[in-house]
Order: C-alpha cells, then structure tokens, then sequence
C-alpha cells in the first residue's frame, strides 16, 4: 500500500503566481523579527496534491501538498487565485517538509497552539486495500476495551497537549476505524501490553461520525492583514 503524510500548517499568502502557486509564511509574519521577512517564503503549487496523482497528472512522488478542504484535504489556503482564501492552513507533504532549509522550516505545533504534533498530522492512502482513506491523529485515553473495541476519551485536535477537557468519549473498533499502532502514528490498542494514552489515527468517517474535524488552523485567525 502507498500512502501520503501531510503536516498540517498554518499559512499567510504573501503572494500568488498563476491560479494555484503561492508563496506563504508559515509562521506568523506579524510576529518575527524582522516584520513580514521575505526571505522566509515557502512556494508551493496546489495544484500538485492528491487528486491530481489519482488523475494521473502527476506522479506519486510529485506530490507536494494536500487536496483542498472541498476535496476532504487539509489544505484550506486557496485552492485557486484570485478569489482564494489568504490565511488559512496548507497540508505539506512530509519529504517537502523535511527537505526546507533550516532557516525556512516552521514549528510542527505553532506558537500558542497546545496539540501534539501528531494532532497537526493526516495520512492518505492512495493505492492498495485501504485505497482513498485518509487519517488523522488524537490525543487519546482508552478507559475500556471488549475485543477489538476501545472506549476513548478524545481531545479535539490541536488541543490534547493542554489539560482541558476532552470532546467527548466514544467507542471505536480499532481494527476498523484506526490505523494499526506503527511508531509515529497510533501508539494506543488493545493488547494487554499496548499503551491506553496518547496518539490514535482515526478514520476520516470515525471523527467527523462524532462531530471531530482537524485543527484549526492558524490557532488565532482574528489577526488580518495586508502585505504591501
């Protein structure tokens, strides 16, 4: 099976080329030093994301961001200009993540935020049996289990790393409804040895079933502004 694993981020729009490449920070450019600092744009196409892949129009390793929210992505910048959403968050694929150079690459868990950095993380599968489904973490506490089911105590996401209350607790079959644990994605289970807190990878269909959806992104958006 193939996968692809989005950072969630959030993004100011600095400026646009074509209908679908912007150039963004991906840090609040009010808040570094200098102001609005230029030399700290990250470009990307969004055009480059999952649905073109599944298209045929590009090829899997040419992926750099994550569909757009009306395409069950994360990405909610844009997805076209003019008219596209200015401050929002983008999905950054993990290898163009992991290759920014160091001066570029933002936080996974922005200032203010009080998640996990997997609460910031979606996985996409794209081939194979679990074709199209697509996960993202939660800070979760298993309070019961009967056989492949757990009750969880389940913060929002974006807010698991902050003491307040969870969203609610539900049951979930984690055979079904969660990615199997794997080091860096879901680390809670069943098993007598597994751990009962920390990071579960639901099912799109198992969160938004119970009212959950990503975080949001950026944490303040109240703050508007326009780059000269």
């Amino acid at each position: 099976m193939s996968r692809v694993v989005f950072y969630q981020l959030p993004s100011w729009v600095h400026t646009t080329s074509g209908t679908t490449t912007a150039s963004y920070w991906a840090v609040d450019p009010a808040s570094t030093v200098p102001m609005y600092d230029t030399t700290k744009l990250i470009t990307n196409d969004l055009s480059k994301n999952v649905s073109a892949y599944n298209s045929g129009a590009i090829t899997l390793t040419q992926i750099t961001t994550d569909d757009p929210a009306s395409g069950n992505g994360c990405t909610t910048i844009g997805p076209t200009w003019p008219g596209g959403t200015n401050t929002a968050g983008i999905g950054l694929e993990v290898s163009i993540y992991n290759a920014l150079p160091a001066a570029l690459k933002p936080p996974r868990v922005q200032a203010g935020a009080s998640g996990h950095d997997y609460e910031y993380t979606t996985v996409q599968y794209v081939n194979g049996a679990m074709t199209n489904r697509r996960f993202l973490g939660f800070y979760v506490e298993i309070i019961s289990t009967l056989r492949t089911n757990a009750r969880c105590k389940v913060w929002a996401a974006g807010t698991g790393n902050g003491g307040g209350a969870c969203a609610g607790t539900w049951w979930f079959d984690l055979s079904t409804q969660a990615m199997p644990i794997e080091p860096s994605f879901t680390v809670v289970g069943v098993g007598a040895s597994d751990p009962k807190t920390g990071a579960l990878f639901l099912d799109s269909g198992a969160y938004t079933g119970v009212g959950l959806s990503m975080a949001k992104l950026p944490t303040s958006s109240n703050t508007s502004f326009e780059p000269r």
